[in-house]
């Protein structure tokens, strides 16, 4: 994980190390390419780096990963992303596809976050005394289930006015 995401971030400074270049030194200590740049993108979102993440998922990808997981795990850190830059009607939608696409079991603690996220979306949102149609649109009549195994987190809230300060 970290170390993988370092030799990533690193790439220039690696390859200037290893001749072969860092795929082979990914086949080395993972088995594949595509198995190093996935455990550099997963420790990057179990630890809030989105972008960085997304540039590891796309080198996975190109590598020929699981395109069907690669860009579910896309859509998730897109949609975390916007979070974070407080676009949040963006952040909804794209949660609300990747938990469509069918998270895998092995994408728990990322639902944990999409969990919190939601939460601290919904906190802001019934805060705001003023806000923008747009962010009416994206939470208006707002649902996400949330399910792994029998593990169930469910918001709902509606809009049909803003909310008084």
């Amino acid at each position: 994980g970290i170390v993988t995401r370092y030799l990533v971030a690193h790439r220039a400074l690696v390859e200037g190390v290893f001749s072969d270049g860092i795929d082979l030194l990914m086949t080395e200590i993972h088995g594949t390419p595509v198995a190093g740049y996935e455990s550099a993108a997963r420790s990057w979102l179990e630890t809030g780096h989105f972008r960085e993440a997304r540039a590891a998922l796309a080198n996975a990808r190109e590598r020929g990963a699981d395109a069907a997981a690669m860009d579910r795990l896309m859509t998730f850190a897109e949609a975390m992303e916007a979070c974070v830059e407080g676009r949040y009607a963006a952040a909804v939608s794209g949660l609300g596809a990747w938990i469509d696409a069918h998270p895998a079991c092995d994408e728990a603690l990322f639902i944990e976050q999409a969990s919190a996220a939601m939460r601290r979306i919904a906190a802001i949102f019934l805060r705001k005394a003023e806000f923008q149609t747009a962010d009416a649109r994206g939470f208006a009549g707002l649902r996400i289930l949330f399910e792994v195994r029998s593990w169930k987190f469910d918001v709902r809230f509606s809009v049909s006015r803003a909310p008084s300060s």
